[in-house]
């Protein structure tokens, strides 16, 4: 009983963590690996784009994950609630 109550804790703190790396990393609907950043000449007034890279979550990505760990946490709750 104890192990089914430990995969719907991790499964409840991995839906937690992978929506809050989504929400922290602007709500996205797209993963993105590079930002678009407009960088402005003083002196001769000219503007360039440049780019920086990184990795921002997207609910593309975190949405079928985050769906597995549904699956963990309800799997878990079935099998408690099934013993109990």
């Amino acid at each position: 009983m104890k192990v089914w109550k430990g995969i719907a804790l991790v499964g409840l703190l991995g839906l937690v963590l992978t929506f809050g790396r989504w929400y922290s990393d602007g709500a996205m609907i797209f993963t993105k690996t590079a930002e678009q950043s407009v960088v402005r000449d003083e002196l001769f007034g000219t503007e360039s784009v440049e780019w920086k890279e990184g990795f921002w979550l997207g609910l593309d990505i975190a949405g079928p994950v985050s769906a597995v760990w549904i699956g963990f946490l309800g799997f878990g709750i079935y099998r408690v609630r099934r013993n109990s």
